[in-house]
């Protein structure tokens, strides 16, 4: 038995019976390169499979637009490490605490080119 498919990192080749929900996220993705929303609220009971379309899809995205997709478990991390960790994906390098509001100039500045 393969015990990768038990990981939280573990992602399958191809996701089955969500096409509903991959075609809902690949639309949302598209109004976000076109500037039209920015925020995405994605919500159903435990365990039936938003992380793994979630993931699945935004894999397909960074191939398709060669781009960097930051993923983050927000149920394991504060809305500061969070931060610290998209910060540090762009190309920041932040070791100590920082508060929350200045991290946020930090990656606003870094990123103003892109919006």
């Amino acid at each position: 038995m393969k015990l990768e498919a038990f990981k939280d990192e573990y992602l399958p080749e191809t996701v089955i019976d969500r096409e509903k929900e991959k075609i809902g996220l690949k639309e949302y993705l598209e109004n976000v390169l076109k500037g039209r929303i920015r925020a995405f609220y994605i919500h159903d009971p435990p365990e039936v499979g938003k992380t793994v379309v979630t993931k699945h899809v935004l894999n397909q995205f960074e191939d398709s637009f060669n781009s960097e997709v930051v993923y983050i478990n927000s149920q394991r991390s504060t809305p500061n490490q969070a931060l610290r960790e998209v910060y540090n994906a762009i190309g920041g390098d932040v070791e100590r605490r920082i508060p929350s509001r200045a991290l946020v100039s930090a990656i606003l500045r870094r990123t103003s080119h892109l919006l």
